[in-house]
């Protein structure tokens, strides 16, 4: 097969823990047809077995029992792969459980099964892969997070507890690894019918759901995540680190409401007569208004009602005194207005500005 170079996984050493079946056994089959050697680990000896014998068709794969629960069985297991081929260039760390039920319900002994798997067996595994990746300089490991680290789904708060410490877990091997050659990612899937949760998404009502909130319109196939695991295998990703790459078809996106049609927001106005700022008009009719407003004074408040004795007389003016005084500054023959808002006219006594408007801007308006 040729590949991109840049894409290449050809050659190297992968250790896919977890990878019996579903999500694990597509991850592993996609390194193995890309060229890869790849070191499949499951706790069940036969179902291992028989997964390795159909990888081999494809390339080169080999079998090994590990129960990342139990410290013994990692340490035995990571020290057997350097025996045998000297170094681990990835590793898919996907080994997981879940157990459904209303979260007051759950036994303690059932918490602490997913808890044990799904977070203390990844992080001893990913501790000691990550040792030789160090003594190597360089190396990339991949964890399989979830939708739940996004968004925790009802049924199943132990596993998304479990998930949500894998993420942070992700990000600080990157932290600290980093500058030792060592890149730590995740993947997180939306709704994959896998061997362990066929039988839920075979339910119309939840398969149903599940479209409906996806934004692609289906549940996904298990090959569909091949391509960011490769990714972050390879070269391609040489500068992506504590990342996690969400495969959801969408899901993470946004919340897919059955809103109305009739309360959907109204389409934009474009063209001409599109609005300018605070919706007032654009092009010449604007900058006439700017003319009169100045820009640190878009929105000058209006001038309190004049009470008393000093109301105002015929068409708003002042009357009296005041009218006297304001004509006597801006006699009926200069009813144009000044060149500029902040200019005042005269000297001495010259017309007061607030906002950039003059006593006789007022009165105009």
């Amino acid at each position: 097969m040729t590949q991109d170079p840049l894409f290449s996984v050809e050659g190297q050493i992968v250790l896919a823990v977890g990878a019996s079946r579903g999500i694990g056994r597509a991850l592993a089959e996609g390194f193995v047809t890309r060229g890869a050697k790849v070191v499949i680990a499951g706790r069940e000896r036969a179902t291992i077995d028989a997964t390795a014998r159909e990888l081999a068709k494809h390339g080169v794969a080999e079998a090994r029992v590990c129960d990342v629960s139990k410290e013994a069985d990692v340490a035995a297991l990571v020290e057997r792969v350097i025996a045998d081929h000297g170094r681990i260039d990835t590793l898919l760390n996907v080994a997981g459980m879940n157990i459904r039920k209303r979260v007051e319900n759950y036994a303690l002994d059932e918490y602490d099964r997913i808890l044990n798997t799904n977070l203390r067996g990844l992080f001893m595994m990913a501790q000691a892969v990550g040792r030789q990746m160090l003594a190597q300089g360089s190396g990339a490991i991949v964890n399989i997070d979830s939708l739940n680290t996004y968004a925790p789904l009802t049924g199943v708060t132990p596993y998304a507890m479990s998930k949500g410490g894998l993420s942070m877990m992700t990000r600080g091997m990157a932290q600290e690894w980093g500058p030792r050659g060592v890149r730590v990612n995740s993947i997180a899937p939306g709704f994959f019918p896998t061997d362990l949760s066929k039988k839920l998404w075979a339910e119309p009502r939840m398969n149903e759901w599940a479209k409906q909130v996806t934004p692609l319109g289906r549940l996904g196939d298990t090959e569909e995540l091949v391509g960011a695991a490769i990714y972050l295998a390879s070269k391609a990703s040489a500068y992506v680190t504590g990342q996690i790459i969400r495969v959801d078809g969408g899901v993470s996106a946004g919340l897919n409401w059955p809103i109305p049609r009739e309360y959907a927001p109204e389409p934009p106005v474009v063209g001409p007569r599109a609005a300018g700022i605070d919706g007032r008009a654009s092009g010449a009719g604007r900058r006439h208004h700017e003319q009169w407003m100045p820009h640190h004074c878009p929105e000058a408040p209006p001038e309190p009602p004049v009470e008393g004795p000093r109301a105002a007389g015929i068409d708003g003016k002042a009357s009296g005194a005041r009218r006297r005084r304001r004509e006597r500054w801006m006699p009926r023959d200069r009813l144009s207005p000044p060149p500029s808002p902040q200019r005042k006219l005269g000297s001495g006594r010259g017309l007061r500005t607030r906002c950039g408007r003059t006593g006789f801007q007022r009165s105009l308006e």
